[in-house]
């Protein structure tokens, strides 16, 4: 079941890219959250998935649109286990082996 998106965390995520944008422009910006100063973008992203449940990366402080998006993150840059078809993740490789199987196309 896909989590269902609020308005509250579209406008959190939009958020979140326009601070990157304006901070690759250079430009120094503050952002706050919850009575929070966040000079620091990672920080700012890192505060967003631990306290208003952004899908994002813990390890890196990425934050993603969708938790499918995250999971492949988490495949490609800190070797989880999962699907690289739809970004589920497992336990460990065999468990997510045996579930791409379930995304190829049954043979009669």
């Amino acid at each position: 079941m896909k989590p269902k998106r609020t308005i509250q965390t579209i406008g959190m995520l939009a958020l979140v890219l326009a601070f990157a944008s304006v901070a690759l422009a250079g430009a120094e910006k503050t952002l706050t959250c919850c009575g929070q100063a966040f000079a620091d973008g990672r920080e700012y992203a890192l505060h967003q998935i631990a306290q208003h449940g952004a899908p994002g990366c813990a390890e890196c402080g990425v934050v993603f649109s969708s938790e499918q998006e995250k999971a492949r993150h988490m495949i490609e840059h800190h070797g989880a286990a999962g699907c690289k078809k739809c970004g589920v993740l497992f336990k460990n490789e065999g468990e997510a082996r045996e579930h791409e199987k379930t995304h190829a196309p049954e043979k009669n």
